[in-house]
């Protein structure tokens, strides 16, 4: 039995950030893929904003389960002094909503979430996955890690976010010999998907409004820094996708690992269906 685990940065519009770490984990659930456990790790937002953020999300479609979160090893400090160099012009998004605790808090016996086969989906930094690493709590021999990062085909390979935030842990990871699939930006981009084409069949009606207004504003960010043309681009449900549908992405293996690859390419069309259909 296949052991799910994710690790992530879960904005979802926090401060406007990205919301598509957030379409990732409905994209799991859309497909009842049971989770195991959830880590948070510092990126797009600090971990402390993460958590609020997925017990927002849980809270916002319809899910009678609870999930079991660890809070990662992130250096938060660091963070927000270097990375997070937008917070200045955006607004907090309206988080007023009373919202249940859907989560129970994990400190200690973290061994106990990892089996004898694990899928990592990795959507952020890879601090927490290379300390679990570091901790022998991933089978070397029989688990995968699905990351979205790396923009290694154009450009400085550490300038792409994921690997620039924690460049250690990232070498790390690329040298344990567990398979390793890598996303990098230029395949994500290839698919812009315009706000008006999005569905929300997961989210809870009282909710719609906000997800319209989160992909909205998100969306104007994007084109106004020039990172996209007239749409949003789902990052972090690509390496969702492609473990979902292997027979729609081709890999290259990258510069000599036997067990590290690169995404090449994949099939546009169902891809943008795929997203369409799971939010």
């Amino acid at each position: 039995m296949i052991n799910y685990i994710v690790d992530t940065d879960i904005a979802l519009g926090t401060l406007n950030a990205d919301p598509d770490d957030g379409v990732a984990i409905l994209n799991l659930l859309s497909k009842n893929i049971d989770i195991a456990l959830v880590s948070l790790v510092s990126g797009n937002v600090k971990i402390v904003e993460a958590y609020d953020n997925l017990n927002f999300l849980l809270n916002s479609i319809v899910c009678d389960k609870k999930f079991h979160v660890f809070q990662g090893f992130s250096n938060d400090s660091s963070f927000q002094d270097k990375f997070f160099f937008w917070r200045e012009w955006q607004d907090q998004l309206d988080f007023s909503y009373k919202i249940q605790d859907k989560i129970i808090d994990v400190k200690n016996n973290i061994d106990l979430y990892f089996k004898n086969e694990n899928v990592l989906f990795g959507l952020g930094p890879l601090t927490n996955i290379s300390h679990f690493i570091e901790k022998n709590y991933i089978n070397k021999h029989n688990s995968k890690i699905f990351w979205m990062g790396g923009n290694n085909l154009g450009g400085d390979f550490f300038d792409e976010f994921n690997i620039s935030f924690d460049i250690d842990s990232f070498k790390n990871v690329l040298n344990s010999g567990i398979e390793l699939y890598i996303f990098p930006l230029n395949q994500t981009k290839r698919v812009e998907i315009e706000v008006k084409e999005l569905k929300y069949n997961l989210v809870k009606n009282e909710f719609i409004n906000y997800y319209k207004k989160l992909f909205e504003s998100w969306n104007e960010i994007l084109i106004r820094n020039e990172w996209a043309e007239k749409g949003i681009t789902f990052h972090d449900s690509l390496p969702i996708f492609c473990y979902l549908n292997p027979d729609k992405v081709n890999y290259i293996n990258y510069s000599g690992y036997k067990s590290v690859y690169v995404c090449s390419n994949y099939d546009l069309a169902t891809f943008k269906k795929f997203i369409l259909n799971n939010l």
